[in-house]
């Protein structure tokens, strides 16, 4: 289930409340392959690392409705999942940039996409060491700075009584 509709373009969806699963290790392909576990996201559910994040697998599958104008973008920004959850990143798109991201952020394949089916061979990464928890507690942390600096930017009366009248 999709946990995260995009906002305005699915409001119709109810989003779903269930982490992907990962598959058990297995062949793919072929008998004599090495086998990888896998999961998978769909579409803006990547974007959230609460998602992904604590998913032990080898490999990730992601599918996505792209809009072409930002489908470079979209692929590029995809390399930060890859490179923080430690796993071989597999982008599907339709009229985006359909690709290949390994372990450690680089783009290893890229296409543009609008219809038909690419093929391509993705080398095997083995998954990185992560540590998710104290990424999570990092993202705490700058969110909670993130607000204060906030709420400081928006009461000029509160700034001044914390920061003095030497910020100005």
């Amino acid at each position: 289930a999709k946990n995260h509709p995009v906002p305005f373009v699915e409001s119709d969806l109810s989003p779903g409340t269930s982490r992907p699963t990962v598959t058990a290790p297995r062949a793919l392909g072929r008998p004599d392959a090495e086998q990888i576990s896998l999961t998978g996201t769909i579409c803006f559910d990547t974007d959230f690392p609460a998602v992904t994040r604590f998913l032990d697998a080898d490999l990730l599958l992601e599918t996505s409705q792209t809009w072409s104008n930002i489908g470079r973008q979209h692929l590029r920004g995809h390399q930060y999942a890859a490179l923080e959850n430690g796993q071989t990143l597999v982008k599907c798109t339709k009229n985006g940039y359909t690709g290949a991201i390994d372990p450690y952020g680089s783009i290893i394949e890229q296409v543009p996409q609008g219809s038909g089916v690419v093929s391509m061979m993705v080398p095997r990464f083995p998954k990185l060491v992560t540590f998710p928890l104290l990424y999570l507690i990092f993202d705490s942390i700058v969110g909670l700075a993130a607000c204060l600096w906030l709420l400081l930017a928006c009461s000029p009366q509160l700034s001044c009584r914390w920061l003095g009248r030497c910020h100005f």
